[in-house]
């Protein structure tokens, strides 16, 4: 900031001096220095200081008090007077002039840097307090100036003259009517030549910017005036430097014209000066408002006085409703009036007992208010809105313009209706929609025809992470996740800048730069050309139902392989029963020594690595036959750990960790051995440089979270079992597929690919759930949930161990089979062991050869899967009859056809591939147990 520049008056050559040290040690300009004051008055007025340091009893005809009394008159500047005695009717003297204080010689460098201070404060406060009141006073003078109700162009002319005339305006310039070719120019006087120049550019069209910038806002348009800032005006030589004011002038919806004013050169723009220039300007415009209101008025008034006829033409005419009303009645109402109200016509408005029938209960109070200040005051028109209420009783928004004029001698009221009900509502809907959108759940975006984004709402970002400050004039653009192609966004562009709506499925990037699923929909947005003025984007976060698709996908997936491995595995155990069954027969009838019999023994082993194959398909496919019963998990991996350690070698550790008070479950103990083996030898090949294996045990209680974060899961308490391996592990690609059947990451020959789909199948079987955690050379932990039961484990049955058994009967055996290799070979091997055969290809055929000889049968042996009647069906049509004849099922698989009430124990049935031997043993055990029973 520039230092404050002093003014010395002073006849003593060492005073002054010394005055300069105190001046120059607290960094003050020196203005210059004056003897006598005479010299004084000529030196201040050219330099023109910001202070003055003045010599009371300065040598001379012209004393430090007239010197200061003459200057005073011609300059606003603070005078400091310094004497060397302190006469009281000098200082009293002094007050009347711009003296802000005195000191007494010497003078201390404190005190003058002290009292300099306070008076350039002082006086700068007087200047903002001078300047507000001179614009407070002008205002006031304005206001007074619109009530005498001048003509508009002398009361426009006369506002332009007073506010240049204030020491705060050095140029005032008002235009009105620019919204048509009528437009007036207004120009202070000390301007008023440049002026005509300024004039006629503007009325040719060519607007300086400084008052054309006032047409885009609402708000005071502030410009420091350079020398060469435009051509068009010869202001801005005379005014560089100073300060441009230029305020649009607008009341409600209409606008009148632009109020501009130069500051005079020691004000700044400062938001005081600004804002009471924007309320003169606001004033200005209300007093062109109540002028055109009034003359509007007025000319009604003189059309009714001058013609009636002509006025009944304008009024019945109108698009606003037209009434009079005297003696609170209605004495007029043209026919928009019966339009806005409902009313056949308006002879039926004039017959209503009071205008008030026209108005809302609500609003009869402030109407009568309102026509009573009217008449009672003789107040200028009225323009108010209300609520009135049609002859149906249906509320209206209405706009009233009103005033008091004399009709047939007597005060009456004439006023215009104008219906805004339309308008209102659309209003409210517009306020519902913004609510709407702005509370809505999906993220909306608004963008112009070039796509910046101009709205947002909040649920956007919710779902993207961005704000509105963040993304406000930016593109869509930053959401691209690089997922989608380039094609698929030239489409999109392509359909809505056509103005068809566009809809799809998107992958999105958030502002953390996560992915997310949207479904989008982008919408043109037109006005009334069909032009595009705007897009809207809608879109919904759909990233958690891609996910359970997802699951769902997989889910299906893993079902539709498990009934396609089920339905392979049924009937290749068909075949592997015949071929089996034949190859143990062929054994049966060979010698010892016979050079057939190594080949039919490979034919036999085959068969059975067959059979254990497809055990594995019905384990995965969840079609396995089980021996279920309440166990402890602890147990049978000590049971098993044997064959454990058996399998891992030296190399690997193995660690166990049994929970000691582990809940019981529901399995077979076969198959958890099974999961067991497999997920061993697994971890076994995923090491084959060593490592260290872990299984734990432990109860777990899973919460709605964890069912709710991983497929498949349900909240409850399970006892899980946890293998967890530190070899090479798996990436994502793989972890979708393990439990594929035949997928396999081990090389030809190496393996089934039916190991892990086996453990899957077991665990689904027993209604449990598996997780597998694994990343590349970082280990794999499978998971395993079986469903804790209530009860006491239950001891394994003990297998008959006896080796000599007598297999061989008499018995008369009705056999039901559809395939016809089984059927045939069964009926040979039960002919081998002596029993009397009666082979049925359905359960048709078996209930016609049944009722031929009822008393011909001691046992039913019965395929459960059959077409039209199935086993267990055949088998309860015949007890229906035939209650004591036991029954032998046989099957490649039992889906759904073997009820709960068997699943424990099952003497009644046999799992196909099965041997001769086992069909005997089988047999002989269900007819001893019908003899012991009679």
């Amino acid at each position: 900031m520039e230092a404050p520049r002093i003014f010395i008056v002073e006849d003593d050559a060492l005073i002054v001096a010394h005055l300069q040290q105190i001046l120059q040690e607290f960094n003050y300009g020196i203005a210059g220095i004056a003897a006598s004051g005479a010299d004084a008055i000529e030196q201040i007025e050219k330099t023109n200081p910001q202070l003055i340091l003045m010599d009371i009893r300065i040598r001379g005809p012209i004393n430090g008090l007239e010197a200061a009394h003459r200057i005073s008159k011609k300059q606003d500047i603070p005078i400091i007077f310094l004497t060397a005695h302190a006469n009281q009717d000098y200082l009293n003297q002094a007050q009347l002039d711009n003296v802000y204080s005195y000191l007494v010689k010497p003078v201390r460098s404190i005190d003058l840097h002290t009292n300099i201070q306070m008076a350039l404060f002082k006086h700068q406060v007087q200047q903002r307090l001078n300047m507000v009141n001179s614009i407070l006073k002008t205002r006031q003078q304005i206001n007074q100036f619109i009530l005498e109700r001048r003509s508009k162009k002398e009361l426009l002319n006369g506002i332009c003259q007073m506010l240049a005339g204030t020491d705060v305006f050095t140029t005032t310039i008002l235009l009105t009517d620019t919204h048509n070719k009528t437009m007036e120019i207004f120009i202070s006087r000390d301007y008023e030549q440049d002026g005509k120049i300024l004039k006629q550019k503007i009325l040719e069209n060519n607007m300086p910017p400084c008052i054309q910038n006032a047409f885009d806002t609402d708000e005071v348009v502030i410009t420091r005036v350079a020398e060469d800032q435009c051509i068009l005006c010869k202001f801005c030589k005379s005014v560089a430097g100073q300060f441009h004011l230029s305020y649009r002038l607008g009341y409600r919806d209409t606008q009148y014209g632009v109020l501009t004013a130069y500051l005079a050169p020691t004000f700044e723009a400062d938001e005081q000066i600004v804002e009471l220039f924007k309320e003169i300007g606001n004033d200005i415009a209300y007093a062109i408002h109540k002028f055109d209101i009034e003359q509007m008025q007025l000319k009604a008034q003189k059309m009714l006085k001058e013609s009636e006829y002509k006025y009944r033409i304008l009024s019945e005419n109108a698009l606003v409703g037209v009434f009079l009303v005297q003696n609170e009645q209605f004495k007029y109402a043209n026919p928009r009036m019966a339009e806005i109200f409902q009313y056949e016509s308006p002879k039926k408005i004039l017959q209503l007992k009071s205008y008030l029938d026209l108005c809302h209960p609500a609003n009869h109070q402030k109407i009568k208010a309102v026509f009573k200040e009217m008449l009672e005051s003789h107040s200028s028109p009225t323009h108010i809105e209300f609520s009135g209420m049609d002859k149906d009783g249906r509320r209206l928004e209405l706009e009233l313009l009103a005033s008091r004029i004399e009709f047939q001698g007597k005060e009456a009221i004439l006023g215009s209706i104008l219906d805004i009900t339309e308008k209102k509502e659309k209003d409210e809907i517009i306020r519902v929609l913004s609510t709407g959108i702005q509370e809505s759940p999906v993220g909306i975006m608004v963008t112009d025809p070039e796509g910046k984004i101009e709205y947002v709402n909040p649920a956007f970002t919710k779902i993207s992470g961005y704000s509105e400050k963040d993304v406000k004039g930016k593109t869509p653009r930053m959401l691209k996740s690089g997922e989608m192609p380039e094609e698929f966004y030239r489409l999109m562009w392509k359909t809505i800048s056509s103005g068809s709506p566009w809809h799809d499925e998107i992958i999105n990037r958030k502002k953390d730069g996560s992915f997310y699923w949207a479904k989008l929909l982008i919408v043109p947005i037109k006005d009334a050309n069909n032009r595009i003025t705007h897009f809207m984007g809608i879109q919904e976060d759909i990233s958690e139902n891609k996910k359970l698709q997802q699951q769902l996908l997989q889910s299906q997936k893993m079902e539709a392989i498990g009934r396609l491995a089920g339905g392979i595995a049924h009937d290749f155990n068909n075949l592997l029963t015949v071929i089996n069954g034949y190859a143990q027969l062929l054994l049966y009838a060979l010698k010892e020594d016979d050079v057939h019999r190594k080949k039919v023994e490979q034919i036999f082993q085959a068969g059975e690595k067959a059979k254990n194959l497809t055990s594995q398909l019905l384990a995965f496919s969840r079609k396995q036959m089980r021996q279920a019963r309440i166990l402890n998990l602890n147990d049978v991996i000590e049971n098993y750990l044997p064959m454990l350690k058996s399998l891992l070698g030296e190399n690997i550790t193995l660690d166990i960790q049994l929970a000691s008070d582990l809940w019981p479950i529901e399995s077979d103990a076969h198959q958890l051995e099974q999961i067991l083996l497999n997920l061993i030898v697994n971890a076994k090949q995923a090491m084959p440089d060593g490592g260290k294996l872990t299984i734990i045990t432990q109860n777990c209680a899973i919460d709605q979270k964890f069912a709710s974060d991983n497929e498949g899961a349900r909240a409850g308490d399970f006892v899980r079992l946890s293998v967890a391996d530190t070899g090479v592990g798996m990436d994502q690609e793989t972890l979708k597929h393990i439990f594929e059947p035949f997928f396999t990451t081990r090389g030809v020959g190496e393996g089934t690919g039916l190991g892990l789909s086996t453990v899957y199948g077991i665990v689904k079987q027993n209604e449990g759930m598996i997780y597998v955690t694994s990343a590349p050379q970082s280990g794999t932990i499978f998971d395993i949930y079986f469903p804790k039961v209530e009860g006491t484990e239950q001891a394994t049955r003990p297998e008959n161990k006896e080796e000599q058994q007598n297999l061989r009967g008499d018995a008369s055996i009705l056999l039901v089979e559809d395939d016809a290799d089984v059927r045939k070979l069964t009926g040979k091997a039960l002919s081998y062991f002596g029993y009397k055969v009666t082979p049925a290809r359905d359960g048709k055929d078996a209930l016609r050869k049944l009722k031929a000889d009822r008393q011909a049968f001691d046992l039913l042996i019965t395929d459960l899967v059959m077409p039209n009647l199935s086993g267990k069906k055949l088998a309860a049509m015949i007890h229906e009859y035939y209650p004591g004849l036991p029954v032998l099922f046989i099957s490649g698989y039992s889906e759904n056809e073997f009820k709960e009430e068997n699943r424990n124990d099952q003497p009644n049935f046999l799992q196909k591939p099965f041997s001769p031997i086992d069909l005997a043993k089988k047999v002989n055990e269900l007819l001893k147990d019908r003899n012991g029973a009679r």
